[in-house]
């Protein structure tokens, strides 16, 4: 994730989507990149990356590889 110009607006959106506080908000913009949600659909993931995008920070889905 990066946040791009406008902070102050996509730490409400990532307070919003992770249920995180101010701080750790804030540290995951202080320190890009960065990962937002672990272990969710692909569906869901979609959604967030487009509602960052929409607010002009750079993001993307990546799957993991799971093994047993």
């Amino acid at each position: 994730l990066d946040a791009g110009d406008n902070i102050f607006q996509m730490m409400r959106i990532i307070m919003d989507i992770t249920g995180w506080g101010l701080k750790q908000s804030k540290d995951l913009l202080d320190q890009p990149p960065g990962v937002v949600l672990k272990a969710i659909s692909h569906s869901k993931a979609l959604a967030v990356v487009k509602r960052l995008e929409s607010a002009g920070a750079k993001a993307e889905v990546r799957r993991a590889l799971v093994t047993k």
